[in-house]
């Protein structure tokens, strides 16, 4: 029986029969939400040539299979699993490469490929790809009450990132100094329902005894940072993604530079006229010209009788 099944294995490889080998995969491993991204399965012919033979390819996320290709030459018969955060192009996928499109915070994971051929299979090991999305708000200020203002009484005012994944990194600054970590309020970081993240730190200023020429200049630093190693046979790629938004904010007590404090001479009012003084001089020009006109009228008078 066995002489008959060698020549019969013999005649199946004839068309298309050839081992793989397997190089590993390329994958990207930081992203950002929204984008595109190729993966490679390296697998190689013995004898490359499309024409020759089929190869069934396999990726899978996680441990579980969301892509299968049937490749035969030039044609490819794609078959995709409905999985969250998977959306392939299948137009751009096939044979060793694998397109997917608008990346969301669940398509990270780690990812790993498969061949088969007649002959035999080989696999690939697995690599993270991890999908990152910058914060889209600038960091919010918020807390500070007027009625904080109260003389070697303390200042709480908080800085809030908008959401990111990772989560933003908050460094407070006063006055272009850092501040120590015993003035800082700590908060725990808040996660909604699509996995973004939500960072929040207070900051605690020591108010002195005189408050009233007191400025004080703030600023709150948020950044959202990510950096992936992918190891390879021969190196490893270091990929690190930064973001950073920053936000500041200059404190003063209320009324400040109102000339209402205590030590601050208010400038002198001016002096006003006693009310009806228009009336009063209009009433003085009158009598002014009525009285000049009446002792015209009574010299002319006088003059024309002289001529009498």
């Amino acid at each position: 029986m066995c002489t008959t099944l060698v020549p019969l294995v013999g005649l199946l490889c004839v068309s298309g029969c050839f081992s793989l080998t397997m190089d590993g995969i390329s994958v990207s491993g930081l992203n950002r939400v929204g984008d595109d991204v190729i993966l490679e399965c390296g697998f190689v012919k013995e004898t490359y040539e499309e024409s020759q033979g089929t190869v069934n390819v396999t990726w899978h996320k996680d441990g579980m299979q969301f892509y299968h290709s049937v490749n035969n030459g030039n044609s490819k018969i794609i078959t995709v699993k409905e999985t969250p955060g998977i959306k392939v192009n299948e137009s751009r996928s096939g044979f060793g490469r694998l397109t997917l499109m608008s990346l969301e915070i669940s398509s990270s994971g780690s990812y790993g490929c498969s061949a088969t051929s007649v002959k035999n299979s080989v696999t690939s090991g697995n690599k993270t790809l991890f999908v990152m999305a910058p914060p889209t708000t600038d960091p919010v200020l918020s807390g500070l009450k007027k009625t904080d203002w109260i003389p070697n009484g303390l200042l709480e005012i908080n800085c809030t990132a908008g959401k990111s994944l990772p989560a933003a990194n908050i460094t407070w600054s006063v006055d272009g100094k850092p501040v120590e970590r015993n003035r800082l309020i700590e908060y725990p970081t808040e996660v909604d329902e699509d996995g973004l993240e939500t960072s929040r730190l207070g900051l605690s200023i020591q108010l002195g005894h005189d408050i009233r020429n007191e400025i004080i200049y703030v600023t709150c630093d948020a950044v959202v940072e990510k950096t992936v190693t992918q190891p390879t046979e021969k190196h490893s790629t270091l990929h690190r993604l930064r973001f950073a938004k920053t936000v500041d904010k200059t404190l003063t007590p209320p009324g400040a530079g109102s000339g209402s404090a205590a030590g601050h001479s208010s400038p002198a009012a001016p002096i006003k006229a006693p009310a009806g003084t228009p009336l009063l001089l209009l009433l003085l020009l009158l009598l002014h010209f009525v009285w000049g006109t009446g002792a015209l009228w009574t010299a002319e008078r006088r003059t024309g009788g002289g001529h009498c």
